[in-house]
């Protein structure tokens, strides 16, 4: 009984902190980036807290619910999105963690901060060497490690002064007991955290695509027709199968940014072109365009534009999975959805404060501290109705007949 306890309060643990991660996630993708790399970190918050309290399998458990929950909440788990997330999360996760037990009583939040910035960075521009902008990777290298010190630097300081400032995390760390009250006392004015939701009012998107589809069976769709589009090569056939997606998305109940993608392709594009291959189109002074670079360029982009696609028409919010991580997943959002009913109490002026009131607010002892709040979960279910199945190969057998074709076409010719 005292071990099964024991487990329910790690979980509960682990999913109040990946409810945060996730949280500050979607916090931050709101906030403008002068450029497409630059990160603010504020995800990391939990991790950082994490190595105080949690063991290393939990804490390993808890980079998992982060990378995954992101995905899921921001559309891109079957895109090379989550690779760079879950490849880059868990280099600064084992940097981080190696640190904090070597370093424990010689290196604050800070130092450990910029460490596993660090970490991330470098491993995302190896992946981006191999998989996007080839060896003209290095050329934004020294900006990219810059962002990552700076980002680190300020994330690790913000780290460090809520850790000891928080009323909320003396009590989830089991240093004290809570006082909803004395989290008042850092607040200059309660009054000035609130403010208009700005998503107030907006117009709510109709997921027709899930009224049909079961999360698990379009999460299914994803993994089978990735491998597909992936190998479509032909510019033409790629773009219409892009068009597909597009259609599917907008009926899913996704908002299309067409500045943003095309930003996105012309961005790889013209990386792509400082690796010169095959004939030479275009010459500007010591600057070659080649058609080789140029192709691959725009198919390089055209694929990514295509893997996010799939994952906004693919990832719902809802989608369980199996096992115990499924279940920590499931609850992780619950809080998650109690996290966003207060997001307006957040005060940029006082940012300690108010994320503190908030959490305070939203986890009081029965729930953060050792609480049950998983009656709700759902369990994994592929639900093979007819139409579901109708649509499940439809959207297959469209985008591996494209494949085929293509392989065949080549063949002959």
């Amino acid at each position: 009984m005292k071990k099964l306890l024991t487990h329910s309060l790690s979980d509960n643990r682990i999913a109040v902190l990946g409810s945060l991660c996730i949280f500050l996630s979607a916090i931050e993708y709101l906030f403008p980036k002068p450029l497409p790399f630059m990160r603010l970190g504020l995800a990391n918050l939990p991790l950082l807290l994490a190595l105080e309290i949690l063991d290393v399998p939990s804490f390993f458990i808890l980079v998992a619910l982060k990378v995954v929950g992101q995905a899921m909440v921001n559309g891109s788990l079957a895109s090379y999105v989550f690779i760079f997330s879950l490849c880059g999360s868990t280099a600064s996760a084992v940097i981080m963690l190696l640190f904090y037990k070597t370093l424990k009583d010689r290196i604050t939040f800070v130092g450990i901060s910029v460490a596993g910035s660090l970490a991330s960075n470098i491993v995302q521009i190896l992946l981006s060497i191999v998989f996007i902008f080839g060896e003209a990777s290095w050329k934004i290298l020294p900006a990219f490690l810059f962002v990552g010190i700076l980002s680190g630097f300020f994330m690790g300081l913000f780290a460090q002064y809520f850790s000891q400032k928080s009323i909320w995390w003396q009590s989830f760390s089991g240093k004290t007991g809570i006082d909803k009250n004395n989290s008042l006392s850092i607040l200059e004015n309660e009054d000035s955290l609130d403010f208009k939701d700005a998503e107030k009012g907006s117009a709510k998107r109709v997921d027709y695509i899930g009224r049909i589809i079961s999360p698990q069976l379009r999460f299914l769709i994803a993994i089978i027709i990735i491998p597909a589009f992936l190998y479509i090569k032909v510019p033409l056939a790629k773009a219409f199968v892009i068009l597909i997606f597009f259609i599917i998305t907008y009926l899913s109940g996704r908002k299309i940014r067409f500045l943003s993608y095309f930003i996105l392709v012309l961005f790889v594009t013209v990386f792509n072109l400082f690796v010169p291959a095959g004939k030479v189109l275009l010459s500007i002074y010591s600057f070659r365009i080649t058609s080789g670079a140029l192709e691959s360029g725009v198919i390089k982009g055209m694929t990514l534009v295509g893997l996010m696609l799939i994952s906004f028409f693919s990832v719902a919010k809802d989608l369980r999975l199996p096992g115990r991580f499924g279940r920590l997943l499931s609850k992780t959002f619950l809080y998650l959805e109690k996290l966003f009913e207060y997001k307006g109490k957040l005060n940029p002026g006082n940012p300690v404060g108010s994320l503190d009131f908030m959490l305070v607010k939203v986890f009081s002892e029965d729930v953060a501290v050792f609480g049950n709040y998983s009656d709700k979960e759902k369990k994994f279910n592929l639900s093979p109705k007819l139409s579901s199945m109708f649509y499940f190969v439809a959207i297959s057998i469209t985008v591996w007949g494209i494949f085929f074709f293509q392989e065949l076409f080549d063949f002959i010719s």
